[in-house]
């Protein structure tokens, strides 16, 4: 059976025809494709010279389908997931944190990278060369290269978790959203929606078989709207209340997902030889540290609040004037800033 995942596109800069995917496609291409790769591995570890075109080079090379399938993937999952395309996702990454760790804790591998990264004033390498060959060094050396063997099979273990652990906080996240629907049926409750957005709710009340009516939903086209020109407001509040908490407790609640992967990440760093997850990641930032990114918040608060408690104000003076009121809660600030926005410049979107 064809794979158009394996198969070289004929379309312009080789981009990928979407439409001749199929579910069913991914599990095996990609399992091709790592096989492929560690292939490519083998024969970097079987060279009996060690150089920057045979080790850094060919590494970067050597799981390039294992990339381009896991790039499409994740992209669609983020994008417009099915529930048969999200049912791949645990499988999907184990697949991949496995085959990242086969690699990025192999001995033979890392020695290879080592020699050259030591080497690289005698091998004069220079610009993209040598930023590569660093990369690759540091890389490894971030994800366990470095430790004994112990620990790495502990490493291992803990990014196997992980990489089940992700996908399934996305997963919920997407299902939460997808879970909800603010039915509108009379027409009244639509008071102050722009055209455009009265026809979108009532195409997606349609899809759901419910012509005559109006869905509107998490998703950002129609809750930005809703929330930026409807009139109702308790039908504000039910929608930003629901997109609030979405995967907060319920049948998708991601609590328990969120505190395991924060003490996961805290326990991998730590065995990295990090402080915490933070110091790991702002290590190759430009912060470099938590202690600078705390003082560059610490210098916008109080000119970034400042600004906020103006509008603020303004958006406040503005209800005040127009209904007697000047209470503003989150889900009227949208509504009341736009007919700010429409007095004060004219200006209708």
């Amino acid at each position: 059976m064809s794979n158009p995942l394996l198969e070289k596109s004929t379309l312009r800069d080789e981009a990928f025809p979407f439409n001749l995917v199929k579910t069913e496609h991914y599990i095996p291409a990609l399992k091709i494709a790592i096989d492929e790769a560690k292939k490519n591995i083998e024969v970097i570890k079987s060279q009996t010279e060690t150089s920057f075109a045979n080790t850094i080079l060919a590494l970067e090379q050597s799981a390039e389908k294992v990339d381009r399938i896991s790039a499409i993937y994740f992209n669609l999952f983020s994008a417009e997931a099915t529930p048969d395309l999200q049912a791949l996702a645990q499988e999907i990454s184990s697949l991949l944190s496995a085959y990242s760790s086969d690699v990025s804790l192999d001995e033979k591998v890392f020695e290879k990278i080592k020699f050259v990264y030591a080497h690289r004033a005698e091998l004069q390498l220079q610009g993209e060369d040598l930023r590569l060959t660093e990369k690759f060094y540091k890389d490894f050396s971030r994800n366990g290269a470095l430790l004994p063997a112990a620990k790495k099979e502990e490493l291992r273990k803990l990014d196997q978790e992980l990489s089940v652990l992700s996908p399934q906080f996305s997963e919920n996240v997407l299902k939460a959203t997808n879970a909800f629907e603010m039915w509108i049926d009379k027409e009244s409750d639509l008071e102050g929606l722009p055209e455009g957005a009265r026809e979108a709710f009532a195409m997606a009340a349609e899809q759901k078989g419910q012509k005559g009516k109006w869905l509107v939903t998490l998703h950002a086209p129609s809750l930005i709207p809703f929330l930026t020109y409807s009139s109702k407001r308790e039908l504000r509040e039910k929608i930003w209340r629901a997109s609030s908490s979405k995967a907060f407790g319920g049948e998708f609640d991601n609590t328990g997902i969120v505190k395991k992967i924060v003490e996961l990440k805290f326990k991998r760093s730590q065995m990295l030889g990090f402080k915490d997850h933070a110091e790991y990641t702002l290590e190759e930032r430009m912060a470099k540290d938590a202690d600078t990114v705390f003082k560059f918040l610490e210098k916008l608060l109080e000119p970034s609040k400042k600004a906020a408690a103006r509008d603020l104000q303004e958006v406040k003076d503005f209800r005040k004037k127009l209904e007697g009121t000047d209470e503003i809660k989150p889900w009227d600030f949208a509504f009341y800033s736009e007919k700010l926005k429409e007095e004060k410049y004219s200006f209708n979107e």
